[in-house]
């Protein structure tokens, strides 16, 4: 049964089955048992709203994309936001990681603590307790079964640093493979997991939860609201974290060229609202907040969707130095198509050509299941990928285009100005990617004596723009907040 989706008792039945291997899945990372209840109701809160509404969302024309597995898309999500909780704990408080209080009512009944610092895993842990925070995630991902690919989509590494990282550790714990490494990892965290099954009070967890009724503490992502015309539940939110967030492009500075649109208008914004709160409040009450996070959306998956395309392309040739086989090729397709699908109802409320998106993403991955990653069908599937996630960013644009300005006539405000420029890179973007597939038709047609077509000669402009777009809107977010929770503040790679 798909425990993670629908109806409130599928969702007690996926709490029950996955809340000890979450908190198990913190402590290998390092959190103290209080920290790492806390962090898990949390998450679990996250994931029951955003679940629900994805329930309630209408089937998109062409049906889901196929074989989709709501309860493992649920899994791989709550360890994300779990464990980007856990990252923004310790960077405000180290102390409060190591010795936090659990949630009031939540699952860590008296004599789990003591249970949960017992046992043979204990040890294993205990000496990796110095290693690194890079390296104790990709041990953590390791151990709930996480493949080196999909770990690399997750902390934005290379795979073959996630292979170095595993081969390093194995070495330190005397293991002779990576396979001997990860079989010893996930049985610590499999008896860890069945050390708490037995002790936590998950009666209780599932009370707490419904104490807090909808959102949780991620009330400033729950918060947005679809316009009507959408067609749409008016309260669908943007699923927060839907994929790990690149770091910020570099600040501009002088000679260094114009500043991306939607930055330039959030230090506008700030310099104006600083002096102005009712500005704020004005600019804030006319904001197209659902189109702008759709195209923060875009941004985030199109940017992952390029990382896979770069390595891919790069493995094709020896001297590269790039090691993307395809065992972790398809891993990072899987975790990139799993995110693409789970915001399906994001991708169908913009509708239009951009609505293709999540389809484009499981066929990427199903090419992989035969073929190498830097062959031309991949080639051509990585290609339509793209260019469906750009045409869902110039649909999110124009959708903000239309919400300041309904009549279609130009306004004359700064944000409308701003999304204007934002829109033109995008479909610049658009035609560079129906060139590039044209050129890579010409190759495959005069073989074997071939077209050479650079692959990657797009790479670098299209970085920058998602880049912009993603951390343009965090901008304006972060300055409207008006000193409310931000729930885009995980370090870079630990949730978006």
């Amino acid at each position: 049964m798909d425990t993670a989706h629908g109806t409130a008792a599928e969702f007690a039945g996926f709490y029950r089955t996955h809340t000890a291997r979450l908190v198990a899945f913190l402590l290998v990372r390092g959190a103290d048992p209080g920290a790492a209840a806390r962090l898990a109701q949390d998450a679990m809160a996250a994931a029951r709203d955003w679940t629900a509404v994805d329930a309630a969302a209408p089937e998109p024309p062409g049906g889901h994309a196929p074989g989709r597995d709501r309860a493992g898309e649920s899994r791989a999500w709550t360890h994300r936001v779990a464990l980007a909780g856990l990252e923004r704990s310790a960077a405000a408080d180290p102390a409060g990681v190591a010795g936090s209080a659990p949630p009031t009512g939540g699952p860590l009944a008296p004599g789990a603590r003591e249970a949960a610092t017992r046992g043979g895993w204990k040890a294993l842990t205990d000496r990796l307790a110095g290693l690194e925070p890079r390296r104790r995630r990709v041990i953590a991902l390791t151990a709930v079964g996480c493949a080196p690919g999909g770990i690399g989509y997750e902390l934005l590494l290379p795979t073959g640093k996630v292979h170095r990282t595993l081969r390093s550790v194995a070495r330190l714990l005397g293991e002779p493979t990576e396979d001997a490494l990860t079989a010893r990892l996930t049985a610590a965290l499999d008896e860890l997991a069945d050390v708490l099954d037995g002790v936590l009070d998950l009666d209780a967890g599932l009370a707490e939860l419904g104490r807090r009724g909808g959102a949780g503490p991620y009330g400033a992502d729950y918060a947005r609201a679809f316009p009507g015309a959408w067609g749409l539940d008016p309260r669908l939110p943007v699923p927060p974290w839907a994929a790990p967030v690149p770091p910020a492009p570099a600040a501009s500075g002088p000679g260094s060229g114009p500043e991306e649109p939607l930055r330039a208008y959030a230090a506008e914004l700030a310099e104006l609202a600083g002096r102005d709160r009712a500005h704020r409040a004005a600019v804030r009450g006319h904001l197209p907040v659902a189109e702008l996070a759709a195209v923060r959306l875009g941004a985030l998956f199109a940017f992952h969707a390029d990382r896979f395309r770069k390595d891919a392309e790069a493995s094709w040739y020896r001297d590269s130095g790039v090691d993307f086989p395809a065992v972790d090729a398809r891993a990072f397709a899987d975790a990139l198509t799993r995110d693409v699908t789970r915001a399906g109802a994001v991708f169908d409320a913009v509708s239009g050509p951009g609505a293709a998106a999540p389809r484009r993403a499981g066929t990427l991955a199903s090419w992989l299941s035969h073929d190498e990653p830097g062959s031309i069908e991949v080639s051509y599937a990585g290609i339509e990928l793209a260019v469906a996630l750009a045409e869902f960013r110039a649909g999110a644009l124009a959708g903000a285009l239309r919400t300041l300005s309904p009549s279609g006539a130009p306004d004359d405000g700064a944000l409308y100005r701003a999304l204007v420029l934002a829109e033109l890179p995008v479909r610049l973007s658009i035609g560079r990617l129906r060139h590039l597939e044209a050129d890579l038709s010409l190759a495959e047609s005069t073989l074997p004596e071939g077209y050479y077509v650079d692959m990657t000669r797009d790479f670098a402009a299209d970085d920058a723009l998602n880049r912009d777009l993603i951390h343009g809107v965090d901008a304006i977010e972060r300055t409207l907040a008006d000193g409310a929770p931000d729930g885009r503040g995980a370090p870079a790679g630990q949730g978006g």
